[in-house]
Order: structure tokens, then sequence, then C-alpha cells
């Protein structure tokens, strides 16, 4: 609760005072951290998580990659997505894929997000598209955002149109 309210202090003296320490601990901690926009303190919680043995699961790793994404370390997730299925036995869902997108478009490897997006073995939604927009826009590549835009219409129809423009003004 500490964490994910922004109180670190409270959230850490909680976390350190645990006797046990299970994933939705560890999870909390990742995930505080990196949604407030702490990525490097969020990654240094998860190697002491894997220095400890804990066993990760797919929060953790959203946490792990929405933290890469915040701290554009563009390099780390790809390695820590690859391995999601090499060493944990975990294979990356939806949630996996739009963070890597996220990370991808906001250090400008929209060529990489936009192939991403089109090998995933799920079918794209409003949120990949609400990504991937303001990324073409911030990074200058207006004629790919228009692409994507055309293909998102025929995809998507109004009502995912309009998801994507409160996304865009939201961003």
């Amino acid at each position: 609760m500490y964490m994910k309210c922004g109180s670190f202090e409270n959230g850490s003296r909680v976390f350190k005072n645990m006797m046990e320490r299970d994933c939705v601990s560890w999870n909390a901690m990742i995930v505080g951290y990196a949604q407030n926009g702490y990525g490097e303190e969020a990654l240094e919680i998860f190697r002491k998580m894997l220095a400890c043995g804990e066993k990760l699961d797919h929060v953790t790793m959203i946490g792990v990659l929405c933290a890469c994404s915040h701290a554009g370390l563009v390099e780390e997730g790809r390695l820590y997505v690859s391995s999601m299925t090499k060493n944990h036995s975990l294979i990356p869902e939806k949630d996996h894929y739009s963070c890597m997108v996220d990370l991808l478009g906001r250090a400008g490897c929209l060529n990489e997000a936009r192939n991403l997006i089109k090998t995933m073995p799920m079918n794209p939604d409003a949120i990949f598209l609400g990504s991937l927009l303001p990324d073409c826009k911030v990074h200058g590549e207006i004629e790919m955002g228009m692409q994507q835009r055309s293909f998102w219409r025929s995809s998507l129809g109004i009502l995912g149109l309009m998801f994507f423009s409160q996304t865009c003004m939201q961003r």
C-alpha cells in the first residue's frame, strides 16, 4: 500500500522488517518503484529478489519491464523479456508485450516496436495503438504514425479510435 501511494520510505521500512518475504511482497516493491518512475530502484530490488532465490511471476516481469521503460533501459528490457522463457519458464503475455512496445517506443525504436506488434502471438488491441502513436509524434515519425492510424482504423472501428484519442491526449 505504501509503495503504490509513493511512500517509499514507509514501504521500504515495512519490507526490510518483514520476517518472511514472498513473491507478492517483492512484487509490491518492484511495481511500486516502477510505477512511480524509479526504474533503477525497482531493478535493484529485482536483482535482490533473484539473489534470494525467490521465484518470480508474470507480475514481477511487468514491474521489471515497466522499470526498464521508465529508465530508458532498452537492452536490459530485451534481455529480461528473453529470460522469461529461457530462465524462468514464463511465457510473455499481452501485458509484457505492451510494456516492451512502450519501452521501445519511448526510446525511439519505433520500427522494432511496430514489428513486435506485428509478430506477437496474440492480436493487438487499442492499448498498443495508444502506446505507439504518441511515440511516433514525439520522435517525429508522423508518416509511421499515419500508417499505424490507418491500419488501426480498419481494425478497431470507431470505439477503438475514441479510446485511442483519449489515450493520446493523456500522454
